[in-house]
């Protein structure tokens, strides 16, 4: 789980007044003792004080233009833009004084979710109301996935202000978190009660039912939704329309796939279908009922019923059942389709043990299950199907960085990065803003599109609320450096000297600047071919820290890679590690061994060679560690040839280390092991 030490950034504002009256008035005498003048200074008092009303006075001014300025907004806004004000200016909200200690804890940690539940409980119980919108808009900002807080809101302002301000707060709702069902059908249950007494108020809901239909209605378990909207469609005699969302859910994958079945042959007997059926296809399916029965003209299968004072002509029996029986022909296709989907994914969904948000670790089942999930519908190729999945498997896995990668990944190669952009900003911004990989991601992708500056914006701002990240820092820099080389101004001194910057500061601990130093030297050697300085960094730092052995080994992968001709530095650079006093007797060993390796494969000079192997068998009986035979396993004393890497092994460690391929551990190099380890049957190499 994600948690983060700083404040959001709404709270920076500082728009919320924590002190009780009590202390404001004890901090007020203070001020006034304080400020009390002497005889001497009297005249400069009276002088401030001069000033200080024409500041007032000042203030007052700009504070009537401001109050104008927001009475002409007010005016001149939509029907919901004195709500959008009251959320824009949190001035006016105020915690109350038992809730400040709380309050202040979460300033400092936002991602506190058992501190928030606390708070919101306490003021519930308290019946607190002038602290409870503001407590649930900052609740809600730091953990849009918790639905029941939202339409808790939502019923907590429609008590206090009316419908209209409730529906505002489930628009915002809905565009937080779209893929929820019940959130879905909170606000619709609200919008019909309060749209219906409007003269246009059913074209409002239709928009609504829309929209929801739009952004869950691929759910799996989205049936109640289309079930409520169904039915309230057909309790308005809106059958076309019923009609037309029975079409579509058949041709979706959902939990109660058989129930819309049943619900939607009971809808086509229920009802004639001149109500339902769109023009063009009344017509087709009427051709095939009059060709069926032998007969001319619709009139031949009408028949008269008697309702009071009135006759009305309807089908016959026969003639119904036969359009039931064509209509549901045409969606036999479609059937079959979702049946197959439903025999693919069912497994996947009744697996799933949590599909709601919560802060609590997931299992490890859970979490494999998703990513196996998840590709299964990746595999598919249906991009809405895929999305509809992508957001479902967020909501209860919106802490885990993977799954946010993932998305972003797919979206970037299959769809767009403009929405592989917006999935990174959601869960940098909102759901883990701590997680480091998630804001290198995102700048990134701001400098794949050369938005440098927003790329750099990113990563200062992580580094600021989020300090002590080395990738972070070592990323800065590259960016630093491939900034000027697309802008044509390549500048390896500015590289250097942030570089160097990092080295030198106070709170960089030892290990860090190591790392600092190995990746300077890396630059030095590698972009600005300069063995010498790279040289003298290694060897200072091996002085300062003689036990360390990544910097051996970084020295002599510089040397190994930059001159390969040039066989004495290579050596010299291995014989510093050998000779190393400090270094454990193990790590000698291996440098002795690597260097074996490295002489026979690039001196020419065979009493080289044979020096090299001279040092490493001395090493070897020194250390008192036993060599495999290549033929006999009971005999375990005889050296046995070296085996050189392949590719493979060498890959598969360069990526485990943060070394080049010439200095990667292989415990099992040569057949070296301890004298107390016995290896079991192995497939010796000749």
């Amino acid at each position: 789980m994600a948690t983060s030490r700083e404040q959001s950034p709404d709270e920076d504002e500082k728009s919320v007044s924590m002190g009780s009256p009590q202390t404001s008035i004890k901090r007020e005498s203070r001020k006034e003792s304080k400020e009390s003048p002497s005889p001497k200074k009297s005249r400069k008092v009276k002088d401030h004080s001069k000033d200080d009303k024409k500041n007032k006075r000042s203030s007052r001014r700009s504070k009537s233009r401001e109050s104008s300025k927001r009475e002409k907004s007010k005016h001149s806004s939509s029907k919901y833009s004195s709500k959008k004000s009251n959320d824009s200016n949190d001035r006016d909200m105020k915690i109350h004084y038992s809730l400040k200690p709380i309050w202040d804890k979460l300033e400092e940690n936002p991602k506190n979710f058992d501190l928030w539940v606390e708070l919101i409980t306490k003021s519930a119980e308290n019946n607190i109301d002038q602290s409870m919108e503001l407590i649930f808009k900052r609740f809600l900002e730091n953990f849009p996935y918790c639905y029941g807080y939202w339409i808790q809101y939502a019923t907590y302002i429609n008590n206090r202000d009316g419908p209209k301000e409730c529906l505002y707060i489930y628009q915002k709702a809905v565009k937080e978190f779209p893929i929820c069902v019940d959130l879905w059908m909170s606000y619709l249950q609200v919008a019909m009660e309060h749209f219906m007494m409007q003269p246009d108020g059913i074209t409002d809901i239709l928009k609504i039912i829309n929209k929801a239909l739009e952004e869950c209605g691929m759910d799996f378990n989205s049936d109640n939704l289309w079930i409520s909207v169904i039915d309230w469609e057909v309790s308005i005699c809106d059958l076309k329309s019923a009609f037309k969302h029975f079409e579509m859910i058949l041709g979706i994958t959902t939990d109660k796939m058989e129930l819309h079945q049943r619900r939607f042959e009971e809808f086509l007997r229920g009802y004639s279908p001149d109500l339902y059926l769109p023009d063009s296809q009344l017509d087709s399916i009427t051709k095939r009922v009059l060709k069926k029965m032998g007969k001319n003209d619709i009139k031949d299968i009408l028949i008269k019923i008697n309702n009071g004072n009135e006759t009305t002509n309807v089908l016959c029996d026969e003639a119904h059942m036969l359009y039931v029986k064509y209509i549901l022909q045409e969606q036999e296709d479609k059937i079959k389709k979702t049946t197959r989907d439903y025999e693919g994914r069912k497994d996947f969904e009744h697996q799933i043990v949590r599909r709601y948000f919560h802060v609590a670790p997931l299992e490890n089942k859970q979490f494999s299950l998703w990513f196996k999930y998840l590709d299964w519908e990746i595999n598919n190729r249906d991009e809405k199907k895929i999305k509809c999945l992508f957001e479902r498997c967020l909501v209860a896995c919106c802490l885990y960085e993977e799954y946010w990668m993932k998305y972003a990944r797919y979206l970037d190669k299959n769809v767009s990065k403009t929405q592989a952009k917006a999935v990174l900003t959601r869960a940098h911004k909102i759901h883990i803003p701590s997680s480091s990989k998630i804001a290198l991601l995102l700048s990134l992708m701001e400098e794949r599109n050369n938005n440098f500056n927003e790329a750099v914006d990113i990563l200062d701002n992580f580094d600021l609320k989020y300090p002590g990240y080395a990738s972070v820092r070592l990323r800065m820099v590259s960016l630093l450096n491939r900034k000027l080389h697309y802008q044509n101004r390549p500048d390896e001194t500015r590289v250097i000297e942030k570089m160097e910057r990092l080295i030198n500061e106070r709170r960089t601990s030892k290990t860090l600047r190591n790392f600092y130093i190995k990746k300077l030297a890396r630059f030095q050697a590698f972009q600005c071919n300069n063995l010498a300085k790279a040289d003298k960094l290694l060897r200072e730092a091996i002085k300062n820290d003689p036990e360390n052995n990544e910097l051996y080994a970084q020295l002599i992968d510089i040397y190994y890679c930059c001159s390969k001709t040039n066989i004495r530095h290579v050596c010299d650079a291995f014989d510093l590690a050998i000779k190393s006093t400090s270094l454990s007797d193990h790590h000698r060993l291996q440098y002795a061994k690597r260097k074996m390796e490295y002489m026979e494969e690039f001196c020419m000079e065979p009493s080289k060679i044979q020096t090299a192997w001279d040092d490493y068998n001395k090493l070897v009986e020194e250390s008192g560690c036993t060599i495999s035979y290549v033929n006999n396993q009971k005999q375990r004393t005889m050296p046995v040839p070296y085996k050189p890497m392949s590719f493979a092994e060498i890959q598969r460690q360069t990526s485990s280390t943060n070394q080049m391929p010439m200095m990667v551990n292989d415990g099992m190099m040569y057949g070296m092991m301890p004298s107390n380890t016995y290896m079991g049957n192995q497939q010796n190499w000749h």
